[in-house]
């Protein structure tokens, strides 16, 4: 976390996943398919209270911290979580539940003590419509290679920003989608942020003809057309898994 910041990061984002574990066996298996059920315990919300207060005083109170549940709780779980994890000022607690319901999405809206983040999952215009009518979202975060491409994302935002919600584009794809997400970035009103991955494959770059690179937390602009980059087949072809 402390070399993410010093990289010029003004906020990160935790995987509630890294650090839930009972014994050897991790608590959130479910998030991953698994179906164990959507209660959290006594014990694990003082397990994620504690992480993320190590986190929080060890950075200061000045970096946006924001968690990622993975869609693993039910509303009342999600919600004890949540009144747990108030002191440490979080800038958003990320799709704590599964995000098809909307009146769900609302209940949980209306009562976080910190904004509600989810759209990874959901994809066009017309599955944010009902959440963002009810008020099921405080920060939304689709992907440019799920929600729609380019010109629906601009929709999105759009539609977001009729409701005063901001955007924080989802970006974990690869080199071509985070080109995309910076031009994205740069045409819409409801900016919040964008996500960066800050650990990937060695070979991250070489997929395309020029890397794509963080300088002092921003992403330097693209002067060329398009999306400033093009795909290196070359490289496609040597790292594509069979």
């Amino acid at each position: 976390a402390e070399a993410a910041v010093a990289q010029g990061l003004t906020a990160l984002k935790l995987d509630i996943d890294d650090f839930l574990y009972l014994g050897e066996r991790p608590a959130l298996i479910r998030c991953h398919g698994a179906d164990l059920g959507r209660h959290i315990t006594n014990a694990e919300i003082r397990q994620v209270a504690a992480s993320v207060a190590a986190i929080r005083e060890r950075l200061g109170p000045d970096v946006g911290l924001a968690l990622d549940c993975h869609w693993a709780f039910d509303v009342p779980s999600a919600l004890r979580l949540a009144r747990a994890l108030e002191p440490y000022d979080l800038m958003w607690l990320e799709d704590p539940t599964p995000p098809k319901s909307p009146v769900a999405l609302a209940q949980l809206a209306a009562r976080l003590p910190m904004p509600l983040c989810l759209g990874e999952a959901l994809a066009t215009r017309f599955e944010f419509r009902e959440i963002l009518e009810r008020g099921g979202a405080h920060v939304i975060m689709p992907d440019v290679a799920s929600s729609g491409g380019l010109l629906e994302m601009k929709k999105i935002a759009a539609l977001a920003d009729t409701y005063y919600v901001p955007m924080a584009p989802h970006d974990m794809v690869g080199p071509l989608a985070t080109a995309a997400s910076v031009q994205l970035c740069l045409t819409i009103p409801n900016l919040l942020i964008m996500e960066h991955q800050l650990t990937d494959v060695p070979w991250r770059h070489e997929l395309t003809d020029e890397p794509l690179l963080l300088q002092d937390g921003h992403y330097a602009v693209p002067t060329r057309p398009g999306l400033g980059l093009k795909l290196n087949h070359d490289a496609v072809r040597k790292y594509r898994a069979e």
